[in-house]
């Protein structure tokens, strides 16, 4: 068990779930449009489905149904109960939109990480008012206005890969093994 407790600061799209992947088939399912989720290399979504409005665009994420078709990035639960259960306290800080945390909340968090009380999910746009050890997130906005007092890990994704992260002292993951021995090499 840890001497200290380290607080973990987690995003939830695009690293503990994976929105990217089904927003882009749902898209490409409705419209009948061939949008590769590689394709998305930059934030935001509409300049990627030129032939859409930025309404058609954004409306999955506004359909409770759609949560439901969300799931857990590969290794995620795993890690996340790990550690949890190695005394790490995990705080998933989210820019959601609150109008869509509620469906997102109830099928794509709860079902899948159970450890995740509702007391440790902060929504919030301005990410670096949470305080915490470290975090992980896929937008490199999110990660650059943290100051050095926090390990930045940037999870990768298309969109990001842009980003020279040794520039500003992150480190890159590419999946949840990664992410959590860097943590556990990093604070233990």
């Amino acid at each position: 068990m840890l001497s200290k407790k380290y607080t973990v600061l987690v995003d939830m799209d695009d690293v503990m779930i994976d929105t990217l992947y089904a927003w882009v088939d749902a898209l490409n399912f409705q419209y009948g449009t061939s949008v590769d989720p590689s394709d998305i290399v930059d934030w935001g979504m509409a300049p990627f489905f030129k032939e859409l409005s930025a309404d058609q665009v954004y409306y999955p994420l506004y359909d409770p149904a759609f949560w439901a078709t969300v799931k857990p990035k590969q290794g995620a639960q795993e890690y996340v109960s790990r550690l949890i259960g190695d005394g790490y306290r995990v705080i998933v800080v989210t820019a959601t939109d609150p109008a869509t945390a509620g469906y997102k909340f109830r099928s794509a968090i709860y079902p899948y990480f159970k450890e995740i009380a509702s007391k440790d999910i902060v929504i919030s746009y301005d990410k670096s008012i949470v305080n915490g050890d470290v975090i992980v997130d896929d937008c490199f906005r999110n990660l650059v206005s943290f100051g050095n007092g926090c390990k930045k890990i940037m999870f990768d994704a298309p969109h990001n890969r842009k980003h020279d992260e040794d520039m500003f002292g992150m480190y890159r993951a590419h999946n949840w093994q990664e992410v959590y021995n860097y943590i556990i090499t990093n604070f233990s």
